[in-house]
């Protein structure tokens, strides 16, 4: 199993803006999965 995945940093007053842009977004024809990193407190 391969994960396929990018961390993108955006400035914090722009977040829900490019997620609301981006799930309506297409790569290649495919839609993208995208969601607000969360770093893991373990």
């Amino acid at each position: 199993m391969a994960e396929k995945f990018s961390i993108v940093g955006v400035p914090e007053h722009s977040v829900d803006d490019v997620i609301a842009t981006m799930k309506r977004t297409t790569i290649k024809g495919k839609k993208v999965t995208i969601r607000r990193y969360v770093e893991d407190a373990r």
